[in-house]
């Protein structure tokens, strides 16, 4: 437990994590086994939302490549095949996002932390890439990025809270798997 105690720190900066657990009498096996799938779902959001975050990155990227392919001669056949390769590039970026082999588009991601829940819903971009709507493509991709950093935010925020609201006795997550499984859309 030990262990994902210390990545979970890492993820989140310099934290005192201590302060994260105020109850600090003998806890049963079932409250350190619950603690321990709690912190691991918190690391695993962590996780998946900086996959996400990179991947919106580059699907930005490609798309102002492609938006400058289209801006020359549209009847250029060089310029017509380069938006079809980028597009492509883009779709394949978009199927290929996962994290621990699970795909992270069209599911809704989230933990719970005491009687907090931080819950990150993805829808794939995929539909705007195929309707070539490359503006709203970049409005939501900038909405997404930006509910990304307030989601960690929070998992900051929640991870120094210094009441008893977030103890071993009420921490408590799904794992990634689980979450995936669990909220397919």
């Amino acid at each position: 437990m030990d262990k994902m105690l210390q990545t979970f720190k890492k993820h989140l900066g310099d934290l005192d994590l201590g302060d994260m657990v105020v109850d600090y009498a003998p806890k049963s096996k079932v409250q350190i086994h619950r603690f321990g799938e709690g912190i691991k779902a918190a690391n695993e959001l962590v996780g998946c939302l900086q996959v996400l975050g990179s991947k919106l990155n580059k699907l930005q990227t490609i798309v102002a490549k492609i938006e400058f392919s289209m801006e020359g001669d549209q009847a250029n056949p060089a310029n017509v095949n380069m938006v079809e390769i980028l597009i492509a590039q883009a779709k394949d970026l978009v199927a290929n996002t996962k994290f621990i082999d699970r795909e992270l588009f069209d599911v809704e991601l989230g933990v719970q932390l005491g009687s907090h829940n931080i819950a990150f819903e993805m829808a794939s971009p995929m539909p705007l890439l195929e309707s070539r709507d490359f503006s709203s493509l970049n409005g939501y991709v900038d909405a997404k990025k930006e509910e990304i950093l307030a989601c960690m935010e929070a998992i900051r925020a929640l991870s120094e809270t210094n009441t008893s609201d977030v103890s071993m006795n009420n921490l408590r997550g799904k794992t990634i798997g689980e979450a995936l499984r669990l909220g397919d859309m």
